[in-house]
């Protein structure tokens, strides 16, 4: 499930690849041989460690679905006992809770959040925060439930914050502040009245 950082480095290595062969040079110079290297051992390494967790729960445990057992436990609460399937979770959820209306609010979020980092003022905070953003998204989307711990799953995101329209407008900035400040009460019943904390 801990994919996103080898995503992320593996598609920002691409790029620069394919910059340094578009630049012209043979050699590669704008990306060095010594620097894929580094960026092949790091993505073997972070893709070990993701993958280490659930190993080593169904070591301990004598059962291979241990790790994911246990994720799941967390899940019957809000939808009941399913089995996992990649980039279903926001959708079981919305269905289960808001019916169709929820489906389509999540259709409608997996259509707007690609354009938002599509646009030019958002690609101005660079190439590394855009696909950082776009993998990491993409990662608590594919294995989480929206829920009353997903604002604090979604704070690596904070950098998109920096994104002119919303940072150089003050009636942004008062909007999102009220926003989070009337939204509190509606986490607090979903995580005290819901389910178990």
């Amino acid at each position: 499930m801990r994919s996103r950082s080898p995503l992320t480095l593996g598609v920002i290595a691409l790029v620069r690849y394919v910059g340094a062969r578009r630049s012209g040079a043979r050699s590669l110079d704008g990306f060095p041989v010594r620097e894929r290297v580094q960026v092949v051992v790091a993505g073997l390494v972070m893709a070990a460690a993701g993958a280490a967790w659930p190993v080593i729960a169904g070591w301990a445990t004598g059962r291979p679905d241990a790790y994911l057992a246990t994720e799941m436990s967390w899940w019957v609460n809000f939808i009941g006992r399913v089995h996992f399937v990649p980039l279903s979770p926001w959708f079981l959820t919305t269905a289960k809770w808001l019916g169709v209306g929820g489906v389509l609010m999540v259709v409608v979020l997996l259509v707007l959040y690609p354009v938002w980092l599509a646009r030019r003022s958002t690609r101005k905070l660079g190439t590394t925060t855009l696909v950082f953003a776009a993998g990491y998204a993409l990662y608590v989307f594919a294995v989480s439930l929206p829920m009353a711990s997903t604002p604090r799953l979604l704070m690596p995101l904070a950098p998109l914050m920096g994104s002119p329209e919303l940072v150089a407008r003050p009636a942004m900035r008062w909007t999102l502040v009220a926003g989070a400040l009337v939204l509190q009460p509606v986490f607090v019943a979903v995580l005290w009245l819901l389910g178990p904390p």
